[in-house]
This record gives structure tokens, C-alpha cells and sequence, in this order.
């Protein structure tokens, strides 16, 4: 308690990250890559998925099991194989043990998007030092990140989303507006999952919208949002939703189809 005193803010922010930071890697070293992975190592499982992207197969040819997914998490991670087999790394364990630490990454990340979406939330610094602390903490963050499939990208990109959206928020600019677009299409290219953020960017959009009505005078006034908002949805729409149509039409895969 008397340390926790002496802690400046920025000390005990710092503290709290280092502390998730070990935990997540300490997680990623001591647990094998088999460890509760029920997904990945199995038959038209995320490790057949990858291997189909670094044996040059492409997208696969059914949308059985996990090959329902959108293929983003297993063509960057068939990037790392390659390069691992560069430099020797072709046995399948030794392949999945550092892969683990790609996933790592992506979990450390998305501390450092709470952190930059906390930080202009205006939540206050008490509220600030108890989210990180559960954000950084929670088993189920450090967890995933030893796990290799795709929840941990699809996350990442979930948050980045988020945080975007609230700086569109506050700056209904170009910038935001296409970054916005970027992070939730490819979030979705992750894992169709992602699309639970439309509705909550709808939302902000109205109310966006409704403030600048009444700010600027009608709809001279919001033209120039509604633009980038046509911006937004000609980037985010393509990226999220070429691949469920793709299943749709080869494989008669309804939207939102989960296996």
C-alpha cells in the first residue's frame, strides 16, 4: 500500500502493462501450443487452413469446419511459416511453438489500444488504472494470447475499431473515416464476428449526425459527413464482406453462418 502511494500515475499505468506483458509472455513460454486449442490442430482445423495459404492451395476449396472463417489470421500467419522455414523451423511442433508468440503480440497490442482509447474517453484516471488493471490482468486476454487461432486478431481489430470510432467521434474526418473503415473490414476479415460493431457505428453515426444538423443548420450542414461515411462503407463493406458472399455463392453458406 505504501508503494502503491508513492506510484506516480503514469508509474502505475507503466506497472500495470509490464505485469500483463509477463503474463502473457510467461503464458505463451510454459504452455505447449497444443495446450486448449480445440480448433486448430484437427482436420479442416486453423493449422490445415495456414498450411493450405504455404503449400500455395490458396483459399480453400469447401467450408468445412473451421474453413468457413475469413482467411486474414491464417494468410499472415502462413507468412511467419514461410519465414520460419527460412530459417530452419519446419517440424510442425517447432512451427506452432513460435507461432504462439505471433499471438502474443497480438494480445500485448491490445493493451496498448485500451490504453490510447481510455486515455481520451475522458473516463478519469481511477476509472482509467481499474480498466487497465482488468484489461491487462484478466486471464481470458493472456490466455488467447496463446492460443492460434483467430479470436486474438479479430480482437485486436475489434478494439482498433472501437478506437477509431471514437475518434471519428470527435474528428468525423477524412483520416478517421478511412481508418475506420480499414480496422472494421478487416476485422471482419479476421472473423465474421466482428460485424457485432455495426450496429454500435450506426449508432455513433446518428448521433453524429443529429448534432450536426442542429450545429450547422440542416443538411448543407452534413453533406460533407455523409460523404465520408460513403467513404467509410466503400472500404469497410468490400473488406468484411467478400468473403461470406464468396462462401454464400460457392457453397451455399448463409451469412453469419457459424460452424
Amino acid at each position: 500500500a505504501l508503494c502503491y502511494r508513492r506510484l506516480t500515475y503514469r508509474q502505475a499505468v507503466c506497472l500495470i502493462v509490464l505485469l500483463g506483458l509477463l503474463m502473457r509472455l510467461g503464458y505463451v513460454m510454459y504452455s505447449p501450443a497444443q495446450l486448449r486449442q480445440h480448433d486448430f490442430y484437427d482436420t479442416n482445423g486453423h493449422l490445415s487452413y495456414i498450411m493450405n495459404f504455404v503449400n500455395g492451395g490458396g483459399l480453400p476449396d469447401s467450408n468445412e469446419w473451421q474453413y468457413y472463417h475469413p482467411p486474414l489470421h491464417h494468410f499472415i500467419f502462413s507468412l511467419f511459416v514461410r519465414f520460419f522455414h527460412l530459417l530452419g523451423r519446419t517440424e510442425t511442433t517447432a512451427l506452432c511453438e513460435s507461432l504462439q508468440y505471433i499471438s502474443g503480440f497480438y494480445s500485448a497490442a491490445m493493451m496498448v489500444v485500451a490504453w490510447r482509447f481510455l486515455c481520451i474517453s475522458g473516463i478519469g484516471r481511477r476509472a482509467t488504472l481499474a480498466a487497465m488493471a482488468v484489461f491487462c490482468l484478466h486471464p481470458t486476454f493472456y490466455v488467447m494470447g496463446g492460443s492460434m487461432n483467430n479470436d486474438d486478431l479479430m480482437l485486436l481489430l475489434f478494439f482498433s475499431s472501437l478506437l477509431y470510432l471514437l475518434r471519428w467521434y470527435q474528428n468525423p474526418g477524412w483520416k478517421n473515416s478511412l481508418l475506420l473503415g480499414v480496422c472494421i473490414g478487416c476485422a471482419m476479415m479476421a472473423k465474421t464476428s466482428a460485424a457485432l460493431l455495426a450496429p454500435v457505428a450506426v449508432v455513433v453515426f446518428l448521433i453524429k449526425l443529429c448534432q450536426l444538423w442542429r450545429q450547422r443548420g440542416g443538411l448543407r450542414g452534413v453533406l460533407p459527413i455523409v460523404g465520408r461515411l460513403a467513404a467509410f462503407g466503400a472500404v469497410s463493406l468490400p473488406l468484411g464482406l467478400w468473403y461470406p458472399i464468396r462462401n454464400l455463392i460457392a457453397f451455399g453458406q448463409p451469412l453469419g453462418y457459424v460452424a
